[in-house]
């Protein structure tokens, strides 16, 4: 055999296996084009929840007109998932004894009427439950009405609202 006959089947046998070598190439780039569906659940974050935990009545004790009742502690529990604010409000804006209502968070601190004193409670932490207080007292020191008779268990709901900061 002679060195062109040789280097003849060589070629050849290059380019066959060449031609092999890239039929494959494309078998597997077809294979590398294949997808995949990836899915995940999104979920929001939860909605923030104000809850309020408060005792059902609270006894402020006697009063006549011209002086006051003893500070009261009320306590509480913020039992929803973020901070709030309360404000005490009278659900019956013509009550007239209980507009003398006075409010603090402590018993340092000056004391506001009803309507005008806010008080800021950190959200619960991993207990869920964020535990405060706060003092009430009737003060008719500057009560302009008069009584006629003894008012015995004298009853007025006020709502606290609470709002999320």
């Amino acid at each position: 055999m002679s060195w062109k006959e040789f280097y003849f089947i060589g070629c050849m046998f290059l380019l066959v296996v060449g031609v092999f070598v890239f039929s494959s190439f494309s078998f597997v780039s077809a294979v590398s084009n294949s997808t995949i569906n990836f899915k995940v659940d999104i979920f929001a974050p939860p909605a923030p929840v104000v809850r309020l935990s408060l005792p059902d009545n609270i006894y402020l004790g006697n009063v006549s007109k011209g002086t006051e009742t003893e500070k009261v502690k009320v306590e509480f529990n913020n039992t929803g998932t973020v901070a709030i604010i309360i404000t005490p409000q009278l659900n019956d804006n013509s009550e007239n004894i209980f507009n003398y209502t006075y409010f603090a968070r402590r018993t340092t601190d000056s004391y506001q009427r009803i309507g005008l004193w806010s008080m800021n409670v950190s959200a619960p932490g991993t207990s869920g439950i964020e535990g405060d207080y706060f003092y009430a007292k009737l003060d008719l020191r500057n009560y302009p009405g008069n009584f006629t008779s003894d008012l015995i268990a004298y009853t007025v709901p006020i709502k606290i609202l609470a709002v999320s900061q």
